[in-house]
C-alpha cells in the first residue's frame, strides 16, 4: 500500500489564541465596571475606533497577539514534523520489507537517522512554542493590569478635578479649602502611587522579555539537529556488480 505524502496545507496561517476563556476575563475584569473612567475609554472607543488605555498599555508592555501568533505557528510546524516522522517511518517499514543486503542496511540506518533528527527539532520547537505561550501570556496580563491601573489613575485624577471645583466653590468659607486643599493633597499622593504601580508592571514585563530572551536563546542551540543529517553523497556503490 502506497504512503500518501504530507500535505503543506497542514501549515495555516497562525492565529492568536486568548490566553484565558473570555467567560473568564469578564469575571476578573468585574472591578473595571464600577470605574468611571473604564466606561468613559469604552465611549472614546465606540466614536474614535481606539481606547487610549489600551493602547498606552501596549506601548509599555507590547502586544501579546505577536506573541501568540508565533506559538501558533511553531504548534503547526511540530504537528507537521510529526505527520512527517511517521510518514517516513511508514513509508521504511514498506521499503524494506523483503529488502536485505548492505544498501538495505545503509538505507536504513540514513532513515532512522533522520527520523530521529526530526524527533528532537520537534521537541526542541515545542519547547520553543511553549515559551512563547507563557510569555504571551504575561504580555497579556500585564497589559490587562496596565489598563486597569490608568482607569484607576484615570479616576483619581477625575476625583482631583472635583475636588479643586469644589475647593474653588467653597473657598471663601476658609474651612472649604483647608478640607478641599487636604483631600486633593492625599488624591495627588494616590494618583503618584497608582501611577508608580504603572511603572512597576512595566519592570515586570522587561523581566519577562530578559527570561524570555534567556530561555528561547538556550533552545535556539538545539535546533541544529536537521543539519547533522545531510542528503546522501551519492549513490550506493555495490563492488559485486560491474560498473
Amino acid at each position: 500500500m502506497a504512503v500518501e505524502p504530507i500535505s503543506a496545507a497542514m501549515l495555516t496561517n497562525p492565529e492568536p489564541e486568548q490566553p484565558i476563556p473570555k467567560l473568564a476575563d469578564e469575571i476578573m475584569s468585574i472591578p473595571d465596571y464600577i470605574s468611571p473612567s473604564h466606561w468613559m475609554l469604552i465611549a472614546f472607543n465606540t466614536i474614535f475606533g481606539f481606547n487610549p488605555a489600551e493602547e498606552a498599555a501596549k506601548w509599555f508592555a507590547g502586544d501579546w497577539n505577536g506573541m501568540a501568533r508565533a506559538e501558533d505557528a511553531f504548534a503547526e510546524l511540530v504537528e507537521f514534523e510529526s505527520a512527517l516522522v511517521a510518514n517516513v517511518e511508514a513509508a521504511t517499514t514498506e521499503m524494506f520489507h523483503g529488502w536485505t543486503g548492505e544498501a538495505a542496511d545503509a538505507a536504513r540506518a540514513y532513515f532512522a537517522q533522520l527520523s530521529q533528527a526530526l524527533a528532537e527539532h520537534s521537541e526542541a520547537i515545542k519547547s520553543i512554542a511553549r515559551e512563547y505561550h507563557n510569555t504571551a501570556y504575561g504580555v497579556w496580563a500585564i497589559c490587562k493590569s496596565v489598563v486597569s491601573t490608568l482607569e484607576m489613575l484615570a479616576d483619581i485624577l477625575i476625583g482631583i478635578a472635583l475636588d479643586l471645583a469644589a475647593t474653588a466653590l467653597l473657598s471663601e468659607t476658609g474651612v472649604g479649602l483647608v478640607v478641599g486643599g487636604a483631600i486633593a493633597g492625599y488624591l495627588a499622593f494616590k494618583a503618584n502611587s497608582t501611577w508608580m504601580k504603572v511603572v512597576d508592571l512595566h519592570g515586570k514585563m522587561i523581566n519577562f522579555v530578559y527570561a524570555f530572551s534567556g530561555v528561547s536563546g538556550s533552545l535556539v542551540s538545539t535546533l541544529h539537529g536537521m543539519t547533522e543529517v545531510p542528503l546522501p553523497g551519492a549513490p550506493y556503490d555495490n563492488k559485486n556488480v560491474p560498473s
